[in-house]
């Protein structure tokens, strides 16, 4: 669950990177993997390369897509790598973290999740059992998000080393996970913490942590949530990484979306959406495309009941701007 959780990651909490538009740097955690390097490049380069009867280096049949955290990273791979994708399409996700008004989006799960914990306000003991293992969405986006975009440790190598039975016996073997990490914020500094997630006091202490973007108040910290999680955000990308704005401008776009959308997303995707269109040209109807779909009557569209539909009508228009490239 955690590798790909916002599609992000790249080595350390800042690191640099070079493109074929300049050089960069994006706040990001290797524990969330490396999806900034993975999707946009070597995927790229192994399915055009590799992959028996796909030699295409073309980049206008090249698209991509997604749902919900999908939906983020497919805009987010294609602006962390221009000139790869000829058109994008997203379905309702996290593609505003701060909303349209700056203070809605995620801002208005928090409530959620303390209602998930099941922990009262203002309790920080409570708050530091915050518990990473059940299967709660808004909990599980945050835990995802943190370790991505606000780790404590910032840069995280694993081993996993095998060792024999216990003083030589005839019993299964055991298997040791080393974590090292280079850097560490000292959590004293770090009132929104959540520590001791994995702790092996038996290889040296080593762990792995993160910084929530919230306190023990429900309040946004804005050294966590301002500096690290905003940064990450589409509407950042789009005003602040090189080339990102273009990649968008020369791409098709197709966003789906639905009023009865879950946590808030359908509002983000609007305001995602808004942000494209102010600087798009949209000169024609398949290369800016906003696409509503409310279900059927008895039926309605508030979870994943229409993803074989959506996905039908997203192929549809990614075909349609493959062959509008090539002329056809």
């Amino acid at each position: 669950m955690f590798g790909g959780y916002f599609y992000a990651g790249g080595g350390s909490a800042t690191y640099a990177y070079t493109s074929d538009s300049g050089d960069g740097t994006i706040n990001s955690s290797a524990g969330s993997g490396a999806y900034d390097e993975i999707i946009g490049d070597a995927l790229v380069d192994f399915l055009s390369t590799r992959v028996q009867g796909w030699t295409t280096d073309d980049s206008t049949q090249w698209g991509i897509g997604g749902f919900g955290m999908g939906a983020y990273g497919a805009f987010r791979a294609a602006m962390m790598h221009p000139n790869t994708f000829h058109s994008v399409s997203g379905v309702d996700g996290p593609m505003d973290f701060d909303g349209p008004d700056g203070n809605s989006g995620l801002i208005n799960l928090v409530d959620q999740v303390f209602m998930e914990q099941n922990i009262p306000y203002g309790v920080d003991s409570a708050y530091k059992r915050f518990d990473t293992a059940g299967a709660w969405h808004a909990s599980r986006l945050f835990v995802g998000g943190s370790i991505a975009f606000s780790p404590l440790d910032t840069l995280v190598y694993t081993t996993i080393l095998v060792a024999g039975p216990q003083g030589g016996g005839t019993g299964p073997s055991r298997q040791i996970v080393r974590v090292d990490s280079t850097f560490k914020v000292d959590p004293a500094t770090a009132p929104t913490a959540i520590t001791d997630l994995v702790k092996l006091s038996q290889e040296g202490g080593k762990d792995f942590d993160f910084l929530l973007p919230f306190d023990a108040n429900g309040t946004m910290v804005n050294d966590v949530w301002n500096d690290k999680w905003l940064p990450n955000n589409l509407e950042s990308l789009f005003s602040d990484e090189p080339g990102a704005q273009g990649a968008l401008t020369n791409a098709d776009i197709w966003i789906g979306s639905s009023d009865q959308a879950r946590f808030g997303y359908h509002d983000q995707t609007q305001s995602w959406y808004n942000t494209i269109a102010a600087v798009h040209p949209n000169n024609s109807a398949d290369t800016l495309v906003w696409y509503d779909y409310d279900g059927y009557a008895g039926y309605g569209a508030s979870h994943d009941q229409y993803v074989y539909d959506l996905l039908r009508e997203m192929l549809i228009f990614h075909d349609r701007s493959f062959k509008k490239a090539q002329g056809r």
